[in-house]
Formats: C-alpha cells, structure tokens, sequence
C-alpha cells in the first residue's frame, strides 16, 4: 500500500495525480488535512488533521503512524512543521519495515516565508533516507539550506501539474471580452517578513503612484492562506479614480483566468501563470531571483517607472520549453513515479 500525508494544498494536488497513478498497481490510502481538503474541496480520508491544535507534536506524529501500518511506502510533503516528527514517528514504530519518502513540492531551491526553513528542520529531525523533489534539477543541485543533504537519498521525479495548465488555458479561452484592464495580485505569506515590510509596501507605493483614469484597472486581490488580510486590506483602502479594488475568487483557476496581468514579489504558481497565458510580473523593493525571473521569462519591477515601461510592453515570447525546464519537468514523470514501487 501507498500513503501520503499532507496537511497544504499544493502538494495535496500533486498527491492526488500520483494516487491516480498508483490506482489499479497497488492500494492507496490519503491523509489531508483541513487545508487541504478545503483547497480541494473534497475529504480524501478519513482522518482529521486539526489535531495539530489540541495535542504536542510527538503525540500528533505518533497517531499519524499507527495509521500506516498496512503501507509499505509513505510519502509525506516537507513544508509542515509537523514533517520530520512524523518521519521519527514512524521510524520509531516500524524501523526499516516502511519506505519513507518526503516530498518537496516547490520548484525553487529555497523560498522565503518559513518554507525552506521548515523543511531543513524537517530533515534534521526526522533524518528521512530518501527526498523526492517535484523539480528534477534540484536533486542534483547542492542545496545550501539542506545541510547533511548528502546522506540522504534524492529523487528528481520531474512533476508540473500540467492539467492545471490545460484547465486555465480553456478557463480563459471562456473569457469574456471586457474593456477594463485587469490586475490579478497574489499576496505573500505574513510569515515572509521580506515580503510585509519591504516588497509589499514598495507595490503599495506602485499603486499610489500610478494613474488609472486613462485606462480603469480592476485589481482582484488574491490573499495568501496564511494571511489575515492585513495587505489587502492596505490596497482596498486605497481610494483613486479608475481603479477597482476586489477580492479575487476562491478558486485558484477561475481567479487566474479573469487576469490580464498577475503581479507579485514571491509565488510557486508562477510556471502556471505564464504557461496559462497570463503576463507574469514580479513586484516588489528588489528583485527575488526565482527561476523564470532569472531566466528572462518573467519580467521584474521595483518602481512605478519600471512598472508603466513592463506594462506598456508587448506580451513577450518565450519558449514553452524552457519553462518546463526551469521547473524540472520530465514528461516521463509517471514511469519515474512507479518505479519507485
């Protein structure tokens, strides 16, 4: 049997593709927890999560472990505090009787906001033999945050969720033509302190300082699940002529499809957006060096004059080749999922 454990959204995503896989090869068993299932909006199983707010880690871990007993590869998403317990856990009540896999999600090599932090604790604590990394380049890259990497095990399983893809293609070829412009802006983690103190308020600044009454602007603004809405509520209160200031859609897909232009300071969905179709912006006091920042894909702002020039430029070209490459993809990612069995 095959179990996977996560309590996010995205690699919830991701673990419900790899379950289809598996379906039908050997019997599987999910574990999400309340992020996840609302992302989804589905109860995969059978097993609530929340217990996270009622009892110590080990405890927590621990319960998680008895739950695996029949599986005999488990795979657990790296971006929870909770990750490396759980790995201990069921070291602890199995020894080498289970293959424990973590899985790292993101196609960057370090983000901001906590994430990379968590997932070196992770490791250090849980010391897991083997990591899967959705981006396969980065199992070949020396990671800096991941110290003692070199112990452990590295799979590069070359995953993109492409049917999200498809999916916001067909969303916005369903779109009605409007004479608005439209901003879709993603909000950063509150946990990301670069983020609220620095590239936040230098989007806030782009804002104030750009005129809308030459050409209306509704901005759909996208929280992050993590935040309290202290940002967006810092961009509703501000109040100019020609720009419209709303909270985008909970649906990540129907949210992106109203965009003409996503802007942001740090994202993972930025692959999707640009393969979507949608011009990608970054924004924020300097420029966070990200893949498709780096490779020229995406396009960068730190000032309102540097914005209006981006803004004012047509939609560039760029190969959807090197996208997929940026982001580890490997159209073989199924074969390279099942040979793990």
């Amino acid at each position: 049997m095959a179990a996977f454990i996560t309590l996010h959204s995205l690699p919830a995503e991701h673990f419900v593709c790899f379950e289809r896989v598996f379906r039908g090869v050997v019997p599987t068993y999910m574990m999400f927890g309340d992020m996840a299932k609302k992302a989804l909006n589905i109860t995969p199983l059978y097993l609530d999560l929340d217990l996270l707010d009622k009892s110590d880690m080990d405890a927590f871990a621990e319960q998680i472990a008895k739950t695996c007993e029949c599986a005999n590869i488990i795979f657990i998403s790296i971006g929870h505090a909770s990750s490396g317990y759980i790995v201990k856990a069921i070291h602890n009540s199995y020894k080498d009787t289970k293959r424990i896999i973590l899985y790292y999600d993101n196609p960057e090599a370090f983000v901001p906001g906590g994430y990379s932090e968590v997932a070196y604790a992770a490791i250090e604590f849980g010391k897991p033999k083997e990591i899967m990394f959705a981006n396969k380049n980065l199992a070949s890259l020396d990671i800096g945050i991941f110290k003692g990497l070199e112990r452990v095990k590295k799979i590069g399983l070359g995953f993109y969720p492409m049917k999200q893809v498809e999916d916001l293609k067909k969303a916005r070829s369903r779109k009605e033509m409007r004479r608005e412009r439209v901003f879709l802006y993603l909000g950063g983690s509150e946990t990301n302190t670069e983020y609220m103190e620095k590239a936040f308020p230098a989007f806030l600044q782009m804002l104030k300082q750009m005129s809308f009454e030459k050409e209306p602007t509704t901005l759909y603004f996208r929280a992050h699940p993590r935040s309290s809405g202290i940002d967006f509520r810092a961009v509703e209160a501000l109040s100019k002529p020609g720009l419209t200031v709303l909270k985008a859609p909970q649906d990540l897909l129907e949210s992106l499809s109203l965009a003409d232009y996503a802007l942001y300071y740090q994202t993972s969905l930025s692959p999707l957006i640009v393969l979507g179709g949608i011009q990608a912006i970054q924004v924020g006091h300097e420029v966070y060096h990200e893949i498709l920042v780096d490779k020229g894909i995406i396009p960068f702002a730190t000032t309102v004059e540097e914005l209006d020039v981006v803004l004012k430029r047509s939609f560039s070209c760029y190969s959807e080749d090197a996208v997929y490459d940026a982001v580890g993809f490997d159209p073989k990612w199924e074969e390279n999922l099942l040979d793990l069995l």
